[in-house]
């Protein structure tokens, strides 16, 4: 059952513009949101010649499930940095993934 908790409130945010940064995203849904709030975001990166850059893309976990399906409703189109925002609810994993990636992020 946690882990259905903890993967259902983080949403998927695709088409950020590459300039978007972790900042500029918390700001943007802490701003947007009438009611939670923002626990984490993350713009996903790569190196790139010798340079972390945006892939594009990142996460944003919510306070609570209801949060997370209001975001992903309410803001989905909505346009930062010129880009649309693509938003998904991310799917639960099994209980051994999560356990796995928990150990893995320490």
């Amino acid at each position: 059952m946690l882990s259905f908790v903890l993967q259902s409130r983080s949403l998927f945010v695709k088409n950020l513009n590459f300039k978007t940064s972790d900042e500029a995203l918390r700001k943007y849904f802490s701003e947007q949101i009438k009611e939670g709030k923002v626990l984490s975001v993350r713009v996903k990166k790569h190196l790139k010649n010798g340079k972390n850059v945006s892939m594009g893309f990142g996460f944003l976990e919510l306070d609570s499930v209801e949060t997370a399906a209001n975001v992903c409703r309410d803001l989905q189109g909505t346009v930062l940095d010129g880009h649309a925002l693509i938003l998904q609810l991310c799917h639960a994993k099994k209980d051994d993934q999560v356990r796995k990636n928990v150990d893995k992020d320490r």
